[in-house]
């Protein structure tokens, strides 16, 4: 597995009273666009294809990914009209229709130390073809809730409990032709966390790595601005 795709083509909408004139993944942090870290540390890692699904402000992007030092492991891939995260990712894989069957997918907006082979290793023992990386938070009122079946599945979502809880982390192993399957159904923009989470779970088709680290989204000003003195550290 050394594809990745990054989900960098969301409106930002409630980080625009911070950051007016960019995409979310070209917000400054400590002092360099946010996504850097996230390329930085996946080159790091031995991904040697890392495509940016862009939408929003998607030619800043670009630019960004023509410049930058791993320009060579980068590729570019627009929506023409906003497809929601289902939508991108799907939309992502058809046009690389030649990648490789197994693809790690990560919120641009997002940072999480994810081990990739943890993801792999939850889809090798028990056949799964989506795996989501996952973490507990002591105070969760933001996120959506994940309960823990056998066989380390998701048995479901549920709302924050504004106490400790596992939460999804943004990461996401899939297995590229079950996932195309799986959404062929769906015409116009989706959310791969609302439309395919759940309804694959319900299923039994969708496993957990929970794993520790540092979890960060920027999408809001006040955790945008917790950001800048954590990524001086």
């Amino acid at each position: 597995m050394k594809s990745l795709i990054i989900l960098a083509g969301g409106l930002g909408t409630r980080l625009r009273s911070a950051v007016a004139d960019k995409p979310k993944p070209l917000a400054p942090v400590a002092g360099k666009p946010f996504i850097d870290y996230l390329i930085e540390r996946w080159a790091k890692l031995g991904f040697s294809s890392i495509t940016l699904s862009v939408g929003y402000l998607g030619d800043m992007i670009e630019q960004y990914a023509q410049c930058s030092p791993h320009s060579s492991i980068l590729r570019i891939v627009h929506e023409a009209t906003p497809l929601g995260t289902g939508g991108a990712i799907r939309h992502t894989l058809v046009e690389l229709s030649d990648d490789e069957e197994w693809v790690l997918v990560a919120n641009g907006d997002t940072w999480f130390p994810c081990e990739p082979d943890k993801l792999a290793s939850v889809s090798n023992r028990h056949g799964y073809p989506i795996v989501v990386a996952a973490t507990t938070v002591t105070t969760n009122d933001r996120y959506g809730s994940i309960r823990v079946g056998e066989n380390q599945s998701i048995s479901r979502f549920s709302e924050p409990t504004n106490g400790d809880d596992i939460i999804n982390a943004g990461i996401y192993l899939l297995k590229r032709s079950y996932y195309l399957e799986a959404t062929a159904e769906f015409n116009g923009p989706f959310s791969f966390e609302r439309d395919v989470l759940v309804s694959q779970a319900q299923m039994g088709k969708v496993g957990v790595s929970i794993q520790n680290g540092l979890f960060i989204d920027i999408g809001i000003p006040s955790d945008f601005k917790r950001a800048q003195s954590l990524f001086l550290k």
